[in-house]
Order: structure tokens, then sequence, then C-alpha cells
């Protein structure tokens, strides 16, 4: 149920829209379909921003990660070192 908690929650919900419109304005060519929570942080929450490439189709879905401040909705692409847990595991 606590899975279900987050989905709803009106704070996540609004940094996963900031984060998917960050990505969206930075790289206006990129085909942006939706954002997954990587980690809750005291400062911020961290997502993985899938997208794709109007040129290139690339299997498993590329994203990037974007950090967004619980407390004004900022948004910055991050790029933490590979062993991150941030990273998505076992991607294929």
């Amino acid at each position: 149920m606590r899975g279900l908690l987050k989905i709803f929650d009106k704070t996540i919900t609004k940094a996963s829209r900031s984060a998917v419109e960050f990505l969206k304005d930075e790289n206006p060519n990129f085909h942006v379909h939706n954002a997954s929570l990587r980690a809750e942080e005291d400062h911020r929450f961290v997502f993985a921003v899938f997208y794709m490439t109007p040129d290139l189709t690339i299997k498993p879905t590329p994203y990037k990660l974007v950090a967004v401040n619980r407390h004004d909705f900022s948004a910055e692409q991050i790029n933490p070192p590979k062993e991150s847990e941030y990273w998505i595991r076992g991607w294929k």
C-alpha cells in the first residue's frame, strides 16, 4: 500500500511534473514520456525521466536523472557516478 500512497502524493506528483517539464525545456527535440521516482531525500527528489529522440529508436528507453528541490520545485539534471543507487540496474 505504501507504493500506492506515493503515486497519489501531491508533492511527488508536482515534483514529477517539474522534472518532466525541465527535460522538455532543456531538450525541445526529445519526446518525453514519463518520470520514475528513484529517491526521496531531505531536500530533493530524484527522478529518472524517460525520453525518445525523433531520429533514433533505442530499446530500452533512455532516461536522464533529474533532481527536484522539495521546497521550490526547481529542477536540475544530475550525473552521479555509475555505482550510484539512482541508476536503474538490470536495464535490458
